[in-house]
């Protein structure tokens, strides 16, 4: 029905926007070493957790494909945020 894909694509817009204010922060706090831009990139990753879960797990038309890369973004994610972590410990 309209209003779900309607749903479903604002969420894509959002995700998209946190997703490259994330990498900008975090690109940045790495960068300059700078600990508060690393803590506002790792918080932003919480919201994109939860949208990836929202596509796996409660998307009306789920396909094998979305599945398997919303996996992969897990576990790259799941890699960003150790790292970030590991990179924060160490400033």
């Amino acid at each position: 029905t309209s209003p779900q894909i309607i749903g479903e694509v604002f969420g894509l817009f959002i995700y998209l926007f946190l997703n490259l204010i994330r990498l900008r922060f975090m690109s940045i706090g790495n960068k300059v070493e700078y600990p508060l831009m690393l803590i506002i990139g790792l918080i932003l990753m919480i919201p994109i957790f939860i949208i990836h879960i929202y596509y796996i797990r409660l998307q009306i038309y789920v396909l094998i494909f979305e599945i398997i890369l919303n996996i992969a973004s897990f576990i790259i994610l799941g890699a960003e945020m150790l790292f970030g972590i590991f990179a924060l410990v160490n400033i």
